[in-house]
C-alpha cells in the first residue's frame, strides 16, 4: 500500500507505528490462521477508533481485547 505524501506531514503518530511494525511480533494462538481476514478487521477497526475518534489506548487494548476473545470463542464453538 502507497502512503500520500500528505499523509505524514498530517498524522504525527504515523512514525511511531511504522517503527513499531518493524519488531512487530504475533501473539496470536496457534491455529487461528484460518480466521486472518475476520481477525485483521476487527483489530482495524479498533486501531482506527483509537487513532481517529480519540479512544485511548488503554480502551482501545481493553475492548479490542474482549472483541478478539468473543470472536475466537464463536469458532470453539463450531
Amino acid at each position: 500500500m502507497t502512503i500520500p505524501a500528505t499523509f505524514r506531514p498530517e498524522s504525527l503518530w504515523f512514525p511511531a507505528f511504522e517503527e513499531a511494525a518493524k519488531s512487530a511480533k504475533s501473539y496470536a494462538p496457534e491455529g487461528v490462521e484460518q480466521y486472518g481476514h475476520e481477525i485483521i478487521k476487527i483489530v482495524a477497526e479498533h486501531v482506527e477508533g483509537m487513532l481517529f475518534k480519540n479512544i485511548s489506548a488503554a480502551d482501545t487494548g481493553t475492548d479490542l481485547q474482549k472483541a478478539l476473545t468473543e470472536f475466537i470463542a464463536t469458532k470453539r464453538k463450531t
